[in-house]
């Protein structure tokens, strides 16, 4: 094994430090199947494309590492920490995030709450989640996942969701699939459920939203399975399952629905069943669902008029209609998640319009952590509330030809990366120069803020530009001039390109204004008015509207409003932005980058190891391509060579004031007179200690103390290694004497001796007490019990014969076994059930064709099995009975007890 491949951190690769070194070093813990390295506090995550990135496998050593590190950050400062995850699409940033949220759940002690938030994230992966030409189980939806904490105890958990692919629902690009629900709910629905949501007769190939034309291969097993945990998932956040499965089958069914023009005044209708069955789903009737979907009203001369609309915009009605329900039904499930307070999983049929009002209120009055003062932190901090985030915005995506979607999708991957630059670059580089302090080194970085502006700023910037007339035009005219601008070849009027920090990227304009424009007219949403509906959660997904439109005077005027649910961002927007995705979607973005702006991020970069999603492929081509756009190169000079890292005085020299080795006769003049008698103790504790010398570096500022990645891991080796013996002190102390008083009071107590002798009944209360034989005879405390020889049948169990021998037991009459322990014994400790244990060589599990488990992998036992020498693991919700010479315990992550 190279030495390479030893090393878990980038910062102490061997030799200068070049993208083709770092090529070189990735590659090399690729091929031992370490998928995981550490930069610093940060990660490098590729994505091998195996089964072992499936769901249901267990946390790498680096994530559980970053997670431990972050939880131990939040309760010793308080501060508020955010998981950052970047990478472009296919890279696995998806599953990082699962694996983080398992490894909190794995911490946290309040089951029911980690049980519902994985229940919400379930739910939510089938509704964000597509087939892609890029990736198979690709996020086609922004995540920030908000765990609130109180006393650094999780009590909520907030999901913000950013919906970017919203025209897949009607158009699927060639190659790919609509969102995974819909395969779900066909292969999964029973067919008495099939009758009653008017699906009986439809399979994938029958409904137009599905049918993309491929030869796709459709598990339906694999659906059928994830579609009943779906369900399960759903009904414990005590959400009626009907009431979504009603609108997600109306969705399906107006895909086939279709206008034509006729001879008469009436459209014609091509899928008339479709239109019956979707209108007794929504529960109105289908005179008034075609009525809604081909009428416009508007004013002329002062009245009111009501007149037929073409096909081609009652078609658009449709296709609108059909995406406001599906994505305000996501919306309304993630309001009833965030109003949750306690966990209730026993499922509920209540109506959704009851459950969706409950603590609503209450939870919008969060405290406002994010303007505490940098001050507080620390021993006797005097705030308790913070958070835990992880956000997980799409990543970069190129096709051939790009539409606005795509354009916001790169935009929202530009500000992460942007978010990146700032505090790794940017926000280091301003505070050393506010202190006065040069480095040693000067890092060259690419700041990716003019691709930002060029595509955000006020007024000019492309997206502000999409809500006028001729804005391709008007771009280009503006634009023309920029570095990040271009136009490609062939020129054409409705094409322009971006440099984005991860490529050229091409755009086609032409049907930018029909996919910015997505608004709703309010003939439509009258269809659900509670004169014309009676299901009561369709009307509860336009309620606001409703209620707008109920208070105008005059009615429906033809008003237009937005598909998405609006935000309490948009209550101050002028009507006429209202509805356009350019004005809409960054407002969304920045309310999220906001809530993380004060936490301290912890960036988790995510690779593909190829574009052809092959399994173990090492492509240095598209990992060069990725490196080279996250900069990563810089990112590891600067941990290497540079001071990253900074902290206060006085947050120091608290968290680091366990490095004297005396107390101070006088107190220091200053906060950085402290902190320099505390680094001197720690150089000389580093003389005496037995860790490798390292070279460290620190500066004194005149606010901060700045000090390098060497510097932090040994600061905090050392307060590791200090901490851990001091502990092990203090137990051993409190344990002493406790042992100590404890056998004082026995040696005064009467009968000691015999209780002793008889304490080992209690360990088997479970045993009938046989009574002892006639040869048996009487003894005081001090004699020795005497048997008489007699003879005893053999059962032909050696070791049965050997037991009744020594308690002459009649074979007739044997003890019944003791039940099994809940418990083993490791080093003369009790280790309790659940355990944590790990593989020590590689295993292949016996009438499980494909299962096998790798060397150093860690499982948890949950028992002994009822075969001798086996254990019982539970891996992805399955039990196997694993031999018990196979797994090693980890006496770390237990709470071990003495055995008295």
């Amino acid at each position: 094994m190279s030495s390479s491949s030893k090393i878990g951190d980038l910062t102490q690769i061997v030799g200068p430090i070049t993208e083709d070194n770092i090529i070189r070093y990735l590659n090399s813990r690729f091929q031992k199947e370490k998928f995981e390295t550490k930069l610093g506090t940060n990660i490098i995550s590729i994505n091998p494309f195996t089964l072992d990135t499936a769901e249901g496998s267990l946390p790498g050593k680096a994530i559980t590492t970053i997670v431990q590190h972050v939880l131990s950050q939040h309760h010793d400062t308080g501060h508020s920490q955010v998981f950052v995850l970047s990478g472009e699409t296919g890279s696995g940033k998806t599953f990082q995030c699962d694996q983080i949220l398992e490894c909190i759940r794995n911490e946290n002690c309040n089951k029911e709450r980690d049980d519902q938030l994985t229940a919400a994230m379930t739910v939510m992966r089938a509704f964000g989640s597509a087939s892609t030409l890029y990736n198979p189980h690709s996020s086609r939806m922004g995540v920030y996942v908000e765990l609130m904490t109180s006393d650094c105890k999780i009590y909520r958990n907030k999901i913000h969701c950013l919906f970017l692919d919203q025209r897949r629902i009607n158009t699927v690009p060639i190659g790919e699939q609509n969102f995974h629900i819909f395969y779900q709910l066909l292969s999964g629905l029973t067919q008495e459920e099939r009758v009653k949501l008017h699906l009986e007769d439809y399979d994938f190939n029958d409904l137009n939203y599905l049918s993309t034309g491929n030869d796709i291969e459709h598990d339906k097993k694999y659906y059928h399975d994830r579609f009943l945990e779906w369900k399960k998932s759903l009904s414990s956040l005590d959400i009626p399952v009907m009431d979504v499965l009603r609108i997600l089958s109306t969705v399906l069914l107006l895909g086939n629905i279709k206008f034509q023009d006729g001879g008469n005044t009436d459209l014609e209708i091509s899928g008339q069943s479709e239109m019956k069955s979707a209108s007794a789903l929504l529960g109105i009737s289908s005179v008034a669902m075609y009525r809604g979907l081909t009428s416009r009203s508007h004013t002329a001369d002062g009245q009111m008029c009501h007149t037929s609309v073409e096909s081609q915009q009652a078609n658009h009605n449709c296709a609108t209609l059909a995406r406001a329900l599906y994505f305000r039904t996501v919306s309304a499930i993630l309001k009833r998640v965030n109003s949750l307070k306690k966990a209730n999983l026993q499922g509920s049929h209540s109506s959704f319009e009851s459950l969706q009002s409950q603590n609503s209120s209450s939870y919008n009055l969060r405290p406002d952590i994010l303007s505490l003062s940098q001050g507080s932190h620390g021993h006797g901090r005097k705030f308790t509330d913070g958070f835990i985030g992880i956000l997980d915005l799409p990543g970069f995506e190129n096709y051939e030809v790009n539409n606005l979607e795509k354009l916001c999708r790169n935009l929202c991957a530009e500000k992460v990366h942007h978010h990146f630059i700032k505090h790794t670059f940017i926000t280091p580089e301003e505070i050393l120069r506010d202190e006065c302090v040069s480095p040693d080194i000067d890092i060259r970085y690419t700041n990716n803020s003019q691709v930002i502006d060029l595509l955000y700023s006020q007024p000019n910037g492309i997206m502000p530009l999409l809500s006028r007339r001729n804005s391709t035009s008007q771009i280009k005219k503006e634009h023309r001039t920029n570095n990040y601008f271009f136009e490609p070849l062939p020129k054409s009027d409705s094409t322009f390109g971006v440099r984005h920090f991860g490529g050229r990227a091409n755009y086609n304009a032409e049907d930018f204004g029909e996919t910015n424009q997505d608004q709703l007219s309010d003939d439509v949403i009258a269809m659900f008015s509670k004169r014309s509906c009676n299901f009561g959660f369709a009307s509860h997904l336009f309620s606001s509207e409703l209620k707008q439109i109920s208070s105008k005077s005059k009615g429906i005027t033809g008003s237009k409003y937005r598909t998405m649910p609006s935000c309490h961002q948009d209550e101050i927007s002028e009507m006429d932005n209202k509805g356009i995705l350019s004005y809409d979607f960054p407002l969304r973005m920045d309310a999220i980058l906001k809530s993380t702006s004060h936490a301290k991020p912890h960036y988790i970069h995510c690779l593909k190891s190829n574009d052809s999603f092959k399994e173990n492929v090492f492509d240095c081509e598209t990992i060069l391509r990725q490196i080279h756009s996250i900069q990563l190169q810089e990112t590891v000079q600067l941990m290497v060579e540079g001071l990253p890292y900074r902290m206060k005085y006085r947050i120091f020299n608290q968290r680091y004031k366990l490095f004297m080795l005396y107390r101070l006769s006088h107190k220091p003049d200053s906060l950085p007179d402290e902190t320099k008698e505390i680094l001197e103790c720690f150089l000389r504790r580093m003389d005496k200690s037995n860790q490798p010398y390292t070279t460290t570096q620190w500066i004194y500022g005149r606010k901060h103390i700045f000090y390098s990645e060497s510097s932090r891991q040994c600061f905090d080796r050392m307060k590791l290694d200090m901490t851990s013996k001091a502990a092990t002190v203090i137990q051993s102390y409190w344990r002493g004497y406790w042992a100590r008083r404890s056998w004082s009071m026995r040696k005064k107590s009467k009968g000691y001796l015999n209780r002793r002798r008889g304490s080992s009944k209690k360990r088997y209360s479970g045993i009938k007490e046989q009574p002892p034989p006639a040869a048996v005879q009487a003894f005081e405390e001090d004699e020795i019990p005497i048997y008489e020889n007699h003879p005893i049948a053999e059962t032909g169990n050696p070791l049965s014969d050997y037991v009744n021998k020594l308690i002459a037991t009649l074979p007739s009459n044997p003890p019944p076994l003791p039940k099994l322990r809940s418990y083993t014994i490791h080093n003369n400790r009790k280790c309790p059930f659940p355990q944590r244990r790990r593989f020590n060589e590689k295993f292949k599990v016996a009438n499980y064709e494909g299962l096998v488990f790798d060397k150093g992998q860690d499982v948890t036992v949950t028992g002994i099995s009822s075969k001798p020498k086996f254990l019982i693991v539970q891996y992805c919700n399955k039990e196997y009975h694993i031999p018990y010479h196979l797994l090693t315990i980890n006496i770390p992550d237990l709470m071990v007890s003495p055995v008295l």
